[in-house]
């Protein structure tokens, strides 16, 4: 700076100086972080980086465990803490100067402070603006927009130094370089009409009573469990644990609340569905958000926990598709076309648990889990469906009944005898039984085989037991599907 304005300081006089350059250059690195976070945040993934860029917004994202609109709430706080150091510095820095240097050490405070505050002007849609009028209107910059200012004292209000000969200097220097600037910035009221007023972000509360409502519903929790499961192996950070399953809690209570929808149920749990509570659009709305939140969480973890995490949505979505689309024009399905649609709709949600969770493993981050946990997810799903359409002889007279249930909402209980009683004549309850006992089998094999290669590794535990439990749990035992064929 001072080879382009000719500024002419002994060394002594930089030296006294640099403490208000180095603020106003802190000031001119946070301002660029606040607003191009977004531009670097798509780099960093378009180019494949890992971890976060490099960046103040996303150091506090770590640190205090935000968002990255609340990361911007804390840095615009830190840059207005700044701002007040850099005014006291100025202040004593012109009252300690003396009448021989009060104009270039006002010329040269005023070139630091109009870096900073110039370099918001040079960005579009700024959330804090600066204009060049003081509130005596002489020409110096006030704050104006989101952002709170500091007072009459503020960084950009010219006439905050008291003494004599600074204060005479600064007010010289700012009009001489608001005349430079183009036109200067146009004054701007302040709004009072309601359609003109500026607001604090909205709350999501509303959106989030849905989820509440379903979350406080009685629940298994194997999700949780089985994440804790994987945890044993992988020793996730607790920070990161938490926020996978959160992630996974609201993805499966927005599935639940888009199911019930789908499928006309007016109960879940022995309660109302949520769309029975609070209507079906409202309902639809806040499983959509809970999508959006998910991402939100994704991001406190890593670039490519964000990816994992599209690329499983995906994978859920498609199968909930396929499901849809065989249900809604009554087509039977082969069984390969179903164990693929449950990998989709069922599995993408176990599978994304243990991708996260490797992501972010603290130990044997390169074991790989989920062709396990894609057999979990075909065994969870196939025990809740206990359906198969595979009988020739009286396929037609069960697809007409289920025909039914999508058309009148639900099915007497007459009508759901005859349903279990044409099943039960096909053995489709006992061919089930017998698909959840080889992928049980199979479960146990690759269990196995993932506890052999930890051992190799020289790992402690030997057994995952909290899987086994969770099988044990989950494994439908003869009797029970005896009974489910009378």
């Amino acid at each position: 700076m001072p080879h382009f304005h000719g500024f002419n300081f002994t060394k002594e006089n930089y030296r006294k100086l640099n403490c208000a350059e180095i603020l106003a250059y802190q000031l001119c690195i946070l301002t660029n972080d606040l607003y191009s976070a977004e531009n670097e945040w798509v780099a960093q993934v378009g180019m494949d980086k890992p971890g976060l860029p490099t960046s103040s917004l996303y150091i506090i994202m770590r640190l205090h465990d935000v968002s990255l609109g609340e990361a911007k709430e804390i840095l615009k706080r830190k840059w207005l803490d700044i701002e007040s150091s850099f005014i006291q510095v100025r202040e004593q820095l012109m009252a300690e100067c003396g009448p021989h240097l009060a104009s270039e050490y006002a010329r040269y405070l005023s070139c630091l402070q109009y870096a900073a505050t110039g370099l918001e002007h040079k960005i579009k849609d700024l959330p804090r603006k600066t204009q060049l009028s003081s509130k005596n209107g002489a020409n110096g910059i006030s704050h104006t927009n989101d952002a709170p200012a500091t007072g009459a004292d503020s960084l950009t209000n010219g006439h905050a130094v008291e003494n004599g000969h600074g204060r005479l200097e600064l007010q010289n220097i700012n009009r001489e370089l608001a005349a430079k600037t183009a036109n200067g910035m146009p004054e701007t009221r302040a709004d009072k009409a309601p359609w003109l007023s500026k607001y604090t972000k909205l709350s999501d509360e509303v959106n989030l009573k849905p989820y509440d409502y379903i979350k406080s519903m009685p629940s298994k929790g194997i999700r949780n469990v089985a994440i804790d499961a994987l945890d044993i192996w992988y020793m996730v950070p607790q920070r990161s644990l938490e926020i996978v399953k959160n992630i996974i809690g609201m993805l499966h209570t927005s599935s639940l609340i888009i199911d019930d929808i789908e499928d006309c149920s007016e109960l879940r749990r022995g309660q109302s569905s949520a769309h029975m509570v609070f209507g079906i659009p409202q309902s639809i709305n806040t499983a959509n958000y809970l999508f959006v939140k998910c991402l939100f969480e994704a991001q406190k973890l890593s670039p490519s926990a964000v990816a994992i995490s599209e690329d499983e949505l995906r994978n859920l979505h498609i199968g909930q598709g396929l499901d849809l689309h065989w249900t809604f024009h009554q087509e039977c399905l082969s069984e390969a076309e179903y164990i693929q649609m449950i990998d989709g709709k069922t599995g993408g949600l176990f599978r994304m648990a243990s991708r996260l969770m490797r992501d972010q493993a603290i130990q044997n981050k390169d074991l790989e889990v989920e062709d396990l946990l894609t057999l979990i997810g075909r065994f969870f799903q196939i025990r809740d469906d206990h359906q198969n359409l595979g009988s020739v002889d009286h396929n037609h007279q069960l697809k007409s009944l289920l025909q039914l249930r999508p058309q009148r909402g639900f099915l007497t209980e007459e009508q759901k005898d005859l349903i279990m009683k044409i099943m039960g004549r096909s053995n489709s309850m006992e061919y089930t039984a017998m698909a959840l006992k080889e992928i049980s089998m199979e479960v146990e094999v690759k269990l196995g085989y993932i506890e052999a290669q930890l051992a190799e590794r020289g790992f402690q535990e030997d057994k995952n037991w909290i899987i086994r439990a969770i099988m044990a749990r989950l494994r439908l035992p003869d009797p029970i599907m005896g009974s489910l064929m009378k």
